[in-house]
C-alpha cells in the first residue's frame, strides 16, 4: 500500500500526515498513472 498525491501524480511509501494523501495498492497507483516520487522530503519518503 502506498500514499498518493493527486495534484502531483506521485506516490510515497511513508508520509508524516497520511490524512493529506490517498491510500491504495502500489499496482493500482501505477495503473492509474501515478509514479514513484524521485526523492523524499521531511514529510514524505519514496
Amino acid at each position: 500500500m502506498v500514499f498518493t498525491k493527486s495534484t502531483s501524480r506521485l506516490y510515497y511509501s511513508k508520509v508524516t500526515n497520511p490524512g493529506n494523501y490517498g491510500y491504495m495498492s502500489q499496482s493500482d497507483a501505477e495503473t492509474s498513472g501515478y509514479q514513484l516520487a524521485p526523492k523524499g522530503n521531511e514529510y514524505a519518503q519514496p
